[in-house]
């Protein structure tokens, strides 16, 4: 063998070993179940988890530095969704996750922490409990298809949260339950569920807009508990709701503290809600 090849092969097998070494890396870096994201990281294949009462969340991502773009890829809770865990679990602070599928987890993503997290694009189906369960402030969530939830499509427990353009359809229960102060429902369609549209539920000072709610068997926009204070429920289009469109459920003469107006809908109760 002459220099040139001698060369040529050493380059060769050089790069050979680069290739490798790079490959390793990207294979010991692929998300896998039980992971828990801290750094911003690229789901790459399909996921399904069996859990476990020991490892009861198919992924958890951590703010500020964790996040998870899902592509076009799903995470399914294979076996295990009854030891109450989540799809995806969300902590910290900060935290993103974008895109992707989650299927037939306990709550398909649990949002908890100290909060001001982002989930945008991401399709919920089929979930035991929830299809998101939002339980810590300041998060924002958009853009989402949430079908088939076992209970409630968005669950929002805790205060200054913002829901938008969303596709809630087909929960057990409430499409969007609200029972959490100071958020913002907007432009979202909520339909075909089998209890409330939108469920204001012992919660104040939120603003409910431009949302499309029909078919719902539990009514359209209803409001509950004479601790629901201080809302405004505004340019809503709620229509062919079972019992009223629009429901007050505290407030006979519509001389409360709630602000119902521009709304559009057949029926309501009481008949001054506007």
């Amino acid at each position: 063998m002459d220099i040139k090849q001698s060369v040529i092969k050493s380059l060769i097998l050089g790069v050979m070993g680069l290739f490798t070494a790079s490959y390793s890396f990207v294979a010991s870096a692929q998300v896998s179940c039980g992971d828990v994201i801290t750094t911003a990281e690229v789901l790459t294949q399909d996921l399904s988890c069996d859990l476990t009462a020991a490892e009861p969340d198919a992924l958890t991502i951590v703010g500020p530095e964790g996040s998870l773009s899902m592509g076009d890829f799903s995470v399914t809770c294979d076996t295990g969704a009854g030891f109450g865990g989540a799809g995806i679990r969300i902590l910290g602070q900060g935290a993103v996750l974008t895109g992707g599928t989650i299927n037939e987890c306990f709550d398909n993503i649990f949002i908890g922490g100290v909060g001001y997290h982002t989930v945008v694009g991401t399709e919920l189906v089929g979930s035991v409990d929830d299809g998101i369960d939002i339980d810590s402030i300041f998060n924002n969530i958009s853009g989402c298809i949430i079908t088939d939830s076992g209970r409630v499509g968005v669950d929002m427990d805790d205060d200054f949260n913002t829901l938008s353009s969303c596709v809630v359809s087909l929960s057990v229960s409430d499409g969007i339950q609200v029972d959490d102060s100071f958020s913002n429902v907007f432009n979202n369609i909520s339909t075909s569920n089998g209890g409330a549209g939108i469920l204001i539920e012992g919660s104040s000072s939120n603003i409910i807009s431009q949302n499309l709610i029909a078919s719902n068997d539990g009514g359209g926009i209803v409001l509950e508990f004479t601790s629901s204070t201080n809302n405004v429920i505004t340019g809503n289009f709620s229509e062919l709701n079972l019992s009223f469109d629009l429901y007050d459920t505290v407030d006979p003469d519509c001389s409360g503290t709630n602000t119902w107006y521009a709304n559009v809908a057949i029926t309501k109760s009481p008949s001054c809600l506007d």
